[in-house]
């Protein structure tokens, strides 16, 4: 099997222009709106990295609106967030001075495919990954770390599904996007590069670790009204949809025992650990 050409084939391997990264940054506000709605999930994300220390600087690399970056920044010596979308660094900013954090750098990248690590991309101790162009060709990113690098990725639900799950059949837009892709049970399934990244350390000499993350994206208000004006907020709901709208919220909302209510969409990450250091980069060039 070649592991490397299945890498150059892989989504993240084939979305290299710039007009794709501008694509990624007029997201820039819709992912913000998911800091609150995965806080608990992206904490669960973060404490899966055990290198991380105070001890430790870090590269966010792809760091979007900081989702990952401000828990990284509590536990972390230092936090370089580098993205190559403006209006996502704006976020980011924002976010780190609204915390008050002193020790994180945000920083501005032309287009990751195309920079270089130690040149325009900072080295740091340990390199994290979460769902980004970073994860396009594992043994670049290696090169950003002197002690330890993370890809972080789903192996259950990503978030457009819990998209779809909300807002499919309350306004036209999800309507008319395609269906994500159904396994033998026909339900959704995501493409995993996990084993891709694996094999390709491991024919490099590396020994690579395996966890997983588990959370969910979350709201817990007094009231139902007030979980679905907050869902509500995520998306958009035509006048004549609310019903169904609500009954799509309903599929995944208990009454918690302090009387509260909660939705939840519950997921997981795998989390793929590995030291730069063992990979034999005369194998590597052969691969």
């Amino acid at each position: 099997m070649d592991w490397k050409e299945l890498e150059q084939n892989s989504g993240w391997a084939m979305s290299k222009s710039d007009e794709a990264a501008h694509q990624w940054d007029k997201a820039a506000d819709g992912w913000q709106k998911r800091i609150d709605f995965e806080k608990s999930f992206t904490q669960a994300q973060v404490d899966a990295c055990t290198r991380v220390n105070r001890n430790t600087t870090v590269l966010d690399a792809c760091c979007g609106t900081g989702r990952v970056t401000l828990p990284l920044a509590e536990k972390a010596k230092h936090v370089y967030a580098i993205d190559a979308g403006e209006h996502m660094l704006e976020h980011c900013r924002r976010n780190v001075e609204a915390l008050g954090l002193d020790n994180v750098t945000v920083q501005h990248i032309d287009n990751w495919h195309t920079c270089t690590p130690g040149v325009e991309i900072p080295i740091a101790d340990i390199a994290i990954a979460v769902i980004s162009p970073a994860q396009a060709d594992i043994l670049k990113f290696s090169k950003c770390a002197a002690q330890y690098c993370y890809f972080l990725s789903f192996t259950k639900d990503a978030y457009r599904f819990v998209m779809a799950d909300l807002f499919r059949g309350v306004n036209e837009e999800w309507e008319k996007r395609p269906k994500p892709p159904a396994g033998p049970n026909g339900k959704p399934v995501n493409p995993v590069n996990l084993n891709i990244q694996f094999n390709i350390l491991y024919d490099c000499g590396v020994f690579p670790e395996v966890t997983y993350a588990d959370g969910a994206w979350e709201h817990t208000a007094a009231t139902r009204e007030e979980v679905y004006d907050y869902l509500r907020s995520l998306g958009h709901v035509d006048a004549d949809k609310e019903e169904r709208f609500r009954a799509n919220c309903d599929k995944r909302m208990a009454q918690t025992e302090a009387g509260l209510w909660r939705y939840a969409y519950e997921s997981q990450m795998y989390v793929l650990g590995w030291d730069p250091n063992q990979i034999d980069w005369d194998k590597a060039a052969h691969l």
